[in-house]
């Protein structure tokens, strides 16, 4: 366009001149190489809308498609199934109830009447950890045996205190027994020893007194007394058919 306007320019001022024909010529030069030149940049130009309007149509198309993905995680959220409100309190239920059997079967160590009881608890602890199923009633079930176990162990845990408690009582009573015959015996050996202390006073007594002739009559009441023998020694009353005698 600079071209043809300096074409025209020049022409304008250079015709009333000598030079003009020449002039002529170099402006027409001047047109024709400006109308190419407008030629060349006139493709470009155009180019211009249609890459933008291309660079639109690319965007528009890659709008729909990343929408796709949040479309496709909604819908997928949409289609995901409810949990079933009973299935998850039957988990949550045995689940509870496991915990509690652990606790049982660690405290009844060496506390039961019969272990093979914490044998089965052990078992049915873990068979209620290998449950996975949909159907509530399997839990249940879990969760009911785990308690029919868990009652045995409490079962042997009463028997093995009763018999502790039995046993304990056992021991108290000998222990009492025991101390009652210690008791017995030694009360019975102090009356002997008193009993010896006051037959040897009686016997000093009698010998403190007068001799007594051997074979001569005594009276029964002094039966087991001694006296001193006139012809020497110690002489004992001692009964003698109806009577009794110093011998």
């Amino acid at each position: 366009m600079i071209g043809i306007i300096v074409g025209i320019v020049s022409l304008i001022k250079n015709r009333n001149e000598a030079s003009f024909k020449r002039n002529s010529i170099i402006s027409i030069i001047l047109c024709i190489v400006a109308l190419f030149g407008c030629v060349l940049t006139s493709p470009s130009s155009s180019s211009e809308p249609s890459a933008t309007s291309s660079q639109t149509s690319q965007s528009s198309s890659v709008s729909p498609s990343a929408s796709t993905p949040a479309a496709s995680s909604a819908e997928a959220s949409s289609s995901s199934p409810t949990p079933d409100p009973e299935l998850l309190q039957a988990q949550q239920s045995l689940q509870a109830k496991i915990t509690e059997a652990g606790n049982l079967l660690s405290s009844s160590e060496n506390q039961v009447a019969d272990d093979s009881t914490r044998t089965a608890l052990t078992q049915a602890i873990d068979n209620a950890n290998a449950v996975s199923s949909t159907d509530p009633a399997d839990y249940a079930a879990a969760e009911q045996s785990l308690q029919s176990a868990m009652d045995a162990v409490q079962s042997s845990e009463a028997q093995k205190q009763a018999a502790d408690a039995a046993a304990q009582q056992a021991a108290q009573e000998q222990a009492q027994r025991q101390a009652a015959q210690e008791q017995a015996q030694r009360q019975a050996a102090q009356e002997q020893a008193q009993h010896n202390a006051a037959r040897d006073t009686q016997t000093t007594t009698t010998n403190t007194g007068k001799t007594v002739k051997r074979g001569q009559f005594c009276s029964k009441s002094r039966i087991g007394e001694t006296a001193a023998a006139s012809n020497g020694g110690i002489a004992t009353c001692t009964s003698e058919g109806p009577r009794a005698r110093w011998k």
